[in-house]
């Protein structure tokens, strides 16, 4: 059972905490496997931090990879600084973070906001990023596009205009001891998913010092872009397809993503790609169902290093 913010974020297991620094900020990561291995780099999305992919650090490194989870900027044991959480500012902490960790390239993994930060840097770094996988996260031009044209989108859309009033969205979510963010979790996962002592760990990280405030900017940003030109930029040149492998997994009984929206993806990619589909597991099948991911990642994984 964890105390306090170290131990929550500093769990044990068979991997090594450390920082590095990168894009100015220091960023928490958590590696298994052999730093002479292939690195996979891991990132996850609202509202988790790296104890998401603990499954995946276990079981990947036994298949020849090194395996780093990472503390998104605003989460966990990372800064929290007040701005930067606009797709260009994320991919420059990817690249950064590959290059802290002395790697000349990455297979990058990323669910819900991680999987657009790898989006994002494929296009922005394609010399570091070999390939990437995303799970419940479309391309970016996909989710603009999708938008309040089916129940999924709406709902999505809906939740996004929730997040654009930053104080509201702050007290609703932490109030309670963030009662309404297990809601959130328990209504994404067709409330099967999590159970309460995984709900504590994830609300307690919620709670710690500005998390909150930080993540909420990730989704504000969307709103805003489709009004500054920087957003505009952004997406037009995300509408030039990347030359990356790209395996995208998708789930049937997703509330907030629909399946076919990872499929639509496909347009965008130049490179091998991949779709795969569970009928079930919600929105947080990476961890919820971890035993059925790791093996379609690990498969895909050892293909993308030998192409």
């Amino acid at each position: 059972m964890v105390t306090s913010a170290h131990e929550l974020f500093h769990q044990e297991g068979p991997w090594r905490h450390f920082q590095v620094v990168g894009s100015t900020n220091s960023f928490h990561v958590v590696e298994a496997g052999s730093k002479t291995d292939p690195l996979v780099l891991f990132l996850h999305g609202f509202p988790q931090f790296w104890y998401t992919w603990r499954a995946y650090l276990t079981a990947l490194p036994t298949h020849g990879f090194r395996v780093v989870a990472v503390d998104m900027r605003g989460y966990g044991g990372s800064d929290q600084p007040p701005r930067g959480y606009d797709p260009k500012s994320l991919a420059h902490d990817v690249q950064s973070i590959i290059r802290c960790l002395g790697s000349s390239s990455a297979i990058v993994v990323g669910h819900d906001w991680g999987g657009f930060a790898a989006w994002a840097a494929a296009k922005r770094h394609p010399e570091l990023i070999k390939a990437i996988a995303v799970i419940n996260s479309p391309h970016p031009d996909v989710l603009l596009s999708k938008f309040l044209k089916n129940k999924k989108g709406r709902k999505l859309f809906w939740f996004l205009m929730q997040m654009q009033f930053s104080r509201i969205a702050r007290f609703r979510l932490s109030s309670d001891d963030a009662a309404d963010l297990e809601k959130l979790l328990l209504e994404w996962n067709n409330q099967e998913w999590p159970d309460a002592t995984l709900s504590a760990i994830y609300r307690q990280a919620f709670l710690n010092r500005n998390t909150a405030s930080r993540s909420i900017e990730y989704h504000r940003w969307v709103a805003k872009s489709l009004l500054r030109a920087e957003g505009r930029a952004f997406f037009r040149q995300m509408s030039k397809p990347i030359n990356q492998d790209v395996l995208a997994i998708g789930v049937d009984d997703n509330p907030l993503v629909d399946a076919a929206m990872m499929a639509t993806s496909a347009k965008f990619v130049l490179g091998e790609f991949e779709f795969k589909s569970f009928a079930t597991g919600g929105h947080h099948i990476h961890e919820r169902r971890s035993e059925s991911v790791i093996p379609v990642l690990t498969s895909w994984l050892i293909k993308a290093l030998n192409r």
